[in-house]
């Protein structure tokens, strides 16, 4: 792996700017989502196609707080395997969800996994249909469980449907979801405020003949809020909602009224009582397509932080897309804005608040790529704000590894009740952890079993290290 590292000369940017690096090899490797981790690095997921002979894998990568490289690891099979959404679970280890050809019931599936604290598997599991089946965005639940909401074909007469997928902590579906009816709907991204779930996405309606922003909302057992949908006609869609306080902010485009190719990066407010505080676009005559991917709150002051991609503004060379950052008061008054980009396709994609007031930023980018596409992070301080700019930016790249796969060990009975086998004698040693991460069993195997009665009932991860080669192997493990 090849981690590009970019400096800044400028000494504004070296104020404002606490890094800036890509990271990537000689394939297509992109990002999704970021959160900052509870040891104040960051998490990123994505896919990876720069390390595995098949299409693409789940691609997760940690680095420290200055974004210095810690690990990657990829997940997936022989197919294509997408990470759209990470969250820190309550356990300081993590949850991914995104979607997978590889796996499942045929077409795209939901993908789920669940990953220590090394970015090594825990479980998976997949849901859907034989057609396409797309999730985007993940919570965890007040209970440990996970929420995923996304789109569907499987259901629903094949149309385009908006989708949700309630699971316990373990991966096992609680209720599913799917819009019903006629018109198109999709969610891209869900965010939870109690025992509530927040859903934002798109909804065709006859009245516009066009897409409009689509909001729902449902309890975590399943049943259904209320929901509402806003537009004026063209395409107008949000891509992302992030919960805070006593309201909701939701981020997407809005239909540019001039052409039906063309938006605005559109940002909307509103209470939990469905009042809403502000319906805001970045500008009313963007000549090309801009949008809005991500978007955050401030908690103690209510600014709203945004990414998302422009070609309205930026580099103008190639008429490519350049990462575009905002910022706006709580009553929606703009007060930061900046693009980022060289030649060549760069996009905004995911944000998150941070420990020390600053906000780090995730984009793609293929100028500074090695090879297809990189994946780029920028973390910026609390000070940002008009007429700050990023520029003057050079990078170097520095040569890194991943993580091999892991193999998979096989073991018999599976479920068990006593002793586990191998088929085969062991020199190494066993480690078992539950699944909240704990870590319940390790010892020196010198044979072909292990006796397990000390276990209680549950599913555990169980992994293998040779004292001969050092090769790791895991299997999931089961004890009734």
């Amino acid at each position: 792996m090849i981690v590009g590292v970019l400096s800044f000369t400028a000494s504004a940017n070296a104020q404002l700017i606490t890094f800036l690096k890509t990271y990537g090899n000689s394939g297509y490797d992109f990002g999704r989502d970021i959160k900052q981790d509870t040891d104040t690095g960051y998490v990123v997921t994505g896919s990876s196609s720069s390390f595995v002979s098949a299409q693409a894998d789940v691609y997760i990568l940690k680095v420290d707080s200055l974004g210095n490289f810690k690990w990657s690891i990829n997940h997936g099979g022989e197919g294509s395997d997408w990470g759209q959404s990470i969250v820190v679970t309550n356990d300081s280890t993590y949850a991914v969800a995104g979607y997978t050809n590889s796996f499942g019931a045929g077409g795209f599936d939901f993908y789920l996994l669940r990953l220590d604290q090394d970015g090594s598997l825990l479980w998976q599991n997949t849901y859907g249909g034989s057609d396409w089946d797309k999730a985007y965005g993940l919570v965890q639940t007040p209970d440990s469980g996970f929420v995923m909401a996304g789109e569907t074909y499987s259901y629903n007469s094949g149309n385009l449907s908006a989708y949700v997928v309630r699971t316990d902590k373990n991966g096992d579906t609680l209720w599913t979801y799917v819009e019903e009816g006629s018109s198109e709907s999709f969610f891209k991204d869900v965010a939870i405020a109690g025992d509530s779930i927040v859903l934002a996405g798109g909804y065709y309606t006859t009245a516009n003949n066009s897409l409009d922003g689509f909001i729902k909302t449902m309890h975590i057992d399943g049943t259904e809020g209320g929901m509402k949908t806003i537009g004026q006609g063209f395409d107008d869609y949000f891509t992302s909602a992030y919960a805070a306080t006593g309201h909701y902010n939701f981020g997407g485009a809005r239909g540019y009224n001039y052409n039906t190719e063309k938006s605005n990066m559109w940002n909307y407010k509103m209470q939990y009582d469905w009042t809403e505080v502000f319906d805001l676009v970045y500008s009313s005559n963007s000549p090309e397509h801009d949008q809005v991917n991500d978007i955050v709150t401030r908690y103690y002051n209510e600014d709203t932080y945004y990414i998302g991609q422009t070609e309205s503004w930026g580099y103008q060379l190639d008429g490519e897309e350049d990462s575009f950052m905002g910022k706006c008061s709580s009553g929606g008054i703009y007060f930061a804005a900046n693009n980022y980009g060289e030649k060549g396709e760069d996009i905004g994609h995911a944000l998150d608040n941070c420990y020390d007031d600053g906000v780090v930023f995730l984009s793609d980018t293929k100028f500074f790529s090695s090879g297809g596409n990189n994946i780029m992070i920028m973390k910026l301080n609390y000070t940002w704000s008009y007429p700050d700019q990023f520029t003057d930016i050079s990078y170097e790249n520095i040569t890194t590894s991943i993580q091999e796969h892991i193999e998979t060990i096989t073991v018999h009975p599976n479920p068990f009740e006593e002793d586990l086998h191998f088929g085969k004698n062991l020199n190494g040693t066993v480690t078992i952890h539950d699944l909240s991460g704990k870590q319940v069993f390790h010892q020196e195997v010198q044979n072909e079993w292990i006796n397990l009665s000390s276990l209680e009932k549950g599913s555990y991860l169980l992994t293998y290290q040779s004292n001969v080669d050092g090769a790791v192997s895991q299997a999931q493990i089961i004890k009734r």
